[in-house]
């Protein structure tokens, strides 16, 4: 099912959805479980229109990858908080992406090192950025 009540908002613009790729640090993914989703944030990496993530070697994130690869996720780019004098009518100024895709797991060293680099880089960008905001 592909439906967005808010057609208004719904963002097809790739370099807005780029923006959204570099700029953003945390993506929050929806594995498959039993009966529930299991959804972990996790930091990530972008390049060539793949998200790159890096977990431990052993736990409940890969048993589930085993299990089914299929996932959702979910990154925000958090922009500004809206006040107003009315609680209610407080509002967030955000712009987010959501999709669905197979995640796998790289066994190969090669593509590891490569996958590594591309999620320090991701950090490195994004430490540099809120760096020079605050000064």
């Amino acid at each position: 099912m592909n439906y967005m009540r808010r057609k208004d908002k719904k963002i097809e613009d790739s370099k807005i959805i780029e923006t959204i790729l570099t700029q953003s640090q945390i993506c929050h993914i929806a594995f498959l479980d039993d009966e529930y989703p299991y959804v972990v944030p996790m930091n990530y990496g972008y390049k060539d229109d793949a998200l790159y993530f890096h977990c431990a070697t052993h736990g409940k994130k890969l048993d589930l990858i085993k299990r089914n690869n299929k996932v959702g996720f979910e990154i925000v780019l958090f922009h500004e908080l809206i006040k107003k004098e009315i609680s209610c009518d407080w509002t967030t100024k955000y712009r987010s992406i959501m999709g669905t895709g197979k995640i796998e797991i790289i066994t190969d060293f090669d593509q590891k090192r490569a996958g590594l680099d591309i999620l320090l880089k991701s950090a490195s960008v994004f430490l540099l950025q809120t760096s020079t905001a605050h000064h």
